[in-house]
C-alpha cells in the first residue's frame, strides 16, 4: 500500500512541474525571479545582485541615480563592498565626466539596500554609462575565514569580483 502511495505521490508532483504550477513563476517560463519594484524604471540583473533604479536631473544640473541593490533569495553569497559609477561619454566615446557611489557592507541572501550617486553633468554628454563592481564570497560557512587587505578594504581570500557594465544606463539629454 505504501508503494502505491509513493507512486501516486511521485506523479501528482510530476504533473505540477511539467504543468509549471509546483514552481516560482520565473522558473515555469525560464526567466529570472525578480523581487517587485514598481517605483524603479530601470532593472539589471547580474549573477549575485539585482540593481533597480531611477534617473532625474537635479536643480543644480546633476544626473542622479537613486536605487534598490537586492540579493536574490536563492543566492547564498555575502556582498561585502561594492561600487557603482557613473561615467558621462561624448559622441566619440571620450569621458566627460565620472561619480563613483558605494553599496552598504553587508548585503546577505534575500536582503536590499539603497544607493545613490550623482554625476555632474558638463553639457557634452551624449550618453551615461554606468559600471558597477561587487566583491563576494559564497556561503561556505565563514568559520576559521581568513582576510587579506587591499588599499581600501579587507578582503576574504577565496573571495571574487565580479564586474558589470550598462551601456546607456541614463538619458544623458
Amino acid at each position: 500500500m505504501k508503494a502505491k502511495r509513493d507512486v501516486v505521490g511521485i506523479l501528482v508532483a510530476g504533473a505540477l512541474v511539467a504543468t509549471g504550477l509546483g514552481t516560482s513563476p520565473g522558473f515555469a517560463q525560464g526567466t529570472p525571479v525578480r523581487p517587485p519594484a514598481p517605483k524603479y524604471e530601470r532593472t539589471e540583473d547580474s549573477p549575485y545582485l539585482a540593481l533597480h533604479w531611477n534617473c532625474k536631473r537635479t536643480d543644480a544640473g546633476a544626473l542622479l541615480i537613486e536605487g534598490l541593490a537586492t540579493v536574490p533569495p536563492w543566492v547564498a553569497t555575502n556582498i561585502y563592498h561594492g561600487e557603482l559609477t557613473l561615467v558621462g561619454l561624448d559622441a566619440k566615446g571620450k569621458r566627460q565626466g565620472e561619480a563613483t557611489g558605494y553599496l552598504p557592507p553587508g548585503l546577505y541572501m534575500s536582503s536590499s539596500a539603497p544607493f545613490s550617486v550623482t554625476l555632474p553633468l558638463t553639457g557634452g554628454e551624449a550618453r551615461v554609462d554606468l559600471h558597477y563592481a561587487y566583491d563576494f564570497i559564497g556561503n561556505r560557512g565563514g568559520e576559521g575565514q581568513k582576510f587579506t587587505h587591499r588599499p581600501w578594504h579587507v578582503v576574504p581570500v577565496g573571495s571574487a569580483r565580479f564586474n558589470w557594465s550598462v551601456p546607456s544606463a541614463c538619458p544623458a539629454g
